[in-house]
């Protein structure tokens, strides 16, 4: 899944696997400048953002 994104509920667009730009990863704000809520914790592709984030440190 290299860099495929996805909708996730909030509509928020997530890239699994690649937590840094994963616009659910929390360090990112909607195009009004609020902050888009972490959703790391409900997603179901967490384990291969981990892995990847192993592999790459």
């Amino acid at each position: 899944m290299d860099n495929k994104k996805i909708v996730d509920v909030t509509g928020v667009e997530l890239t699994p696997g690649n937590m840094e730009e994963c616009l659910g990863n929390g360090e990112y704000v909607d195009k009004e400048g609020n902050p888009i809520e972490c959703c790391c914790d409900e997603c179901d592709y967490l384990i291969l953002c981990l892995e990847n984030r192993e592999k790459n440190h």
